[in-house]
């Protein structure tokens, strides 16, 4: 948590320095609390008055990443689960945790077909068919980096080199706010784990690709 907060505190002063934003909160670091509810796949939380919370687990992101839908509204907030998205048109996978687990859990959030999905970032889409649209558009992100990433490992790139090429490529948008480590280091988790579900689904290609410079 502490390192999260340090770099959300970097990440605004250099938007003080752009001029998007006027000033810094004054902000103190969270203390730990208690778990008062364990929650997990189709927990319900009821509100009362019909209003009620399903749970669905969304790991991927994090081993633990929830989505909660509001069944009435047919709202569901995704958390970091559909990828990290910069308007109009660019996603980030996020799958720190597990490429295959987050494919799952778009595949999850679509079966729910939600009429609003509440991000973790930049607000809600509305519309059925938008937010159809939208979660396509996380899924087709996965899929681009697992082809991008292949085709680098088959010409015998190192993931060093990876690494490089993808953070000065696809740093774009909000993310070019991102402390510059921590950007680097994100991109190479995320080719990281790329790398470790090619190696599960196709060792073969592993043993067969040509030899790092």
């Amino acid at each position: 948590m502490g390192k999260i907060f340090d770099s959300d505190r970097t990440m605004t002063l250099a938007l003080m320095e752009k001029g998007l934003v006027s000033e810094a909160p004054t902000l103190t670091p969270l203390v730990p609390f208690p778990l008062d509810i364990a929650l997990e796949e189709d927990s319900i939380l009821d509100l009362g008055k019909g209003v009620r919370i399903r749970f669905v687990e969304a790991p991927g992101h994090a081993p633990d990443c929830l989505c909660a839908y509001l069944e009435k509204e047919e709202t569901l907030f995704c958390s970091d689960a559909a990828g990290f998205y910069t308007p109009p048109d660019f996603f980030r996978p996020n799958y720190w945790f597990n490429l295959r687990e987050a494919e799952k859990s778009l595949d999850k959030m679509k079966a729910i077909d939600p009429r609003v999905l509440c991000r973790g970032h930049y607000g809600a889409i509305s519309g059925r068919e938008e937010v159809r649209r939208h979660l396509k558009m996380g899924r087709q992100a996965i899929e681009d980096f697992k082809t991008f990433v292949l085709e680098r490992i088959q010409e015998g790139w190192s993931m060093d080199k990876i690494t490089e090429e993808v953070t000065e490529r696809f740093s774009r948008g909000f993310l070019q706010f991102f402390p510059p480590e921590d950007n680097q280091r994100l991109w190479r988790l995320l080719v990281q784990r790329t790398l470790e579900h090619l190696n599960l689904v196709s060792n073969s290609f592993l043993r067969s690709s040509p030899e790092k410079e």
